[in-house]
């Protein structure tokens, strides 16, 4: 799910705490730093390569969670700039 759907989630569950934002963010930061370290022998990437394989994880997960907090700014936002 993107961070839009997250926040939309958690608000019909009844929480609406910027800590939970955070929390996913760090719980998704740490998912693919260890995925990361123990696969990457699996597929033959160097430290280098793992060093960016962690970069590129980071900007999805930090795009993710500034629509999460874009989400709780101005929740219609979304819906205006991106209707399907």
């Amino acid at each position: 799910i993107n961070g839009h759907d997250a926040v939309v989630r958690q608000r019909r569950a009844g929480d609406r705490r910027l800590r939970a934002s955070y929390r996913r963010l760090r719980a998704n930061l740490w998912s693919a730093a260890r995925r990361i370290a123990a696969q990457r022998g699996a597929v033959g990437l160097s430290r280098g390569g793992a060093c960016a394989a962690l970069a590129i994880a980071a900007s999805y997960y930090l795009v993710s969670f500034g629509a999460e907090l874009l989400t709780r700014i101005s929740p219609r936002l979304v819906h205006r700039l991106y209707a399907l």
